[in-house]
């Protein structure tokens, strides 16, 4: 359902952290699912601790979804995620996959174009002092420096995710 629960971007940290308390961080790969739009959003994710993220909705935009919001309905009029074979028939697959394979090469160049202008070779490079967050929300559900501001916010200081 669109707009409710947790940005999945403040889950991140909690379950870094959760991984680290059990002494399994570098035996479990974390990858986060849901609002990954571009690379940047890829890039915010892994600087805050995702090994590796995946792409939901705006993967099916690129394949041609309108987001008339009927996946869950199999009703997809593009048939991009109908069980029906006469509205799968709607889908290209040659140019679907095309336009997905441009989408997913064009996010990797700014994931690695942002990973290079951090300073960085790697994504595993990254890390949440690669990040500054722009408003007090943010700041509170990451616990990321605010933007202007030289350390954590005071609330945040003694969290466990600095």
């Amino acid at each position: 359902t669109q707009g409710v629960g947790i940005p999945t971007i403040a889950c991140i940290p909690p379950a870094v952290q959760a991984l680290k308390d059990y002494g399994v961080h570098h035996k479990v790969k974390l990858i986060m699912l849901g609002g990954i739009r571009n690379g940047l959003d890829a890039y915010k994710a892994m600087a805050m601790g995702a090994d590796a993220v995946g792409f939901g909705s705006a993967a099916e935009v690129a394949l041609g979804c309108r987001v008339c919001y009927a996946c869950h309905k199999g009703n997809c009029p593009y048939g991009i995620t109908s069980p029906k074979p006469e509205l799968r028939a709607r889908l290209d697959p040659v140019e679907g996959g095309k336009r997905l394979a441009n989408f997913i090469h064009a996010c990797a160049e700014e994931l690695k174009i942002l990973t290079m202008l951090s300073g960085h070779v790697s994504t595993q490079e990254l890390s949440p002092e690669d990040l500054r967050a722009m408003d007090l929300n943010t700041a509170a559900m990451t616990g990321l420096k605010l933007a202007g501001y030289d350390r954590a916010l005071p609330m945040w200081e003694n969290n466990g995710w600095h």
